[in-house]
């Protein structure tokens, strides 16, 4: 059974004392919520660095992935290898008689 947070509390900061909580919260990269729950737990708060990028990065290679598989089960292997060449080697799969680019 899953528990929700369903209580609240309520208090009042000075100024400079929100802008220091809310500055340290914005740095870890979790909600206000999150960041004084886990303060008031004595919880590690932990800052990863790209996190947000991840996500985006992880969907683009799955799409390509799903592509290659396609191009794959309808019998077009030879345009799945040009597509992983050029994901791989950022240029053109080279055809036969051609010379390679050396990286």
């Amino acid at each position: 059974m899953r528990k929700y947070r369903d209580k609240k509390i309520n208090f009042r900061l000075l100024e400079d004392e929100y802008v220091y909580i809310k500055s340290l919260q914005k740095e870890s990269g979790l909600n206000l919520s999150q960041y004084i729950i886990r303060c008031c737990m004595n919880k590690k708060i932990k800052k990863i660095n790209g996190l947000k990028e991840t996500p985006y990065e992880l969907n683009k290679i799955g799409n390509n992935l799903n592509q290659l598989t396609k191009k794959i089960h309808q019998s077009r292997a030879e345009q799945a290898v040009q597509m992983c060449y050029t994901l791989s080697f950022g240029g053109t799969f080279p055809h036969p008689g051609q010379e390679r680019n050396r990286l």
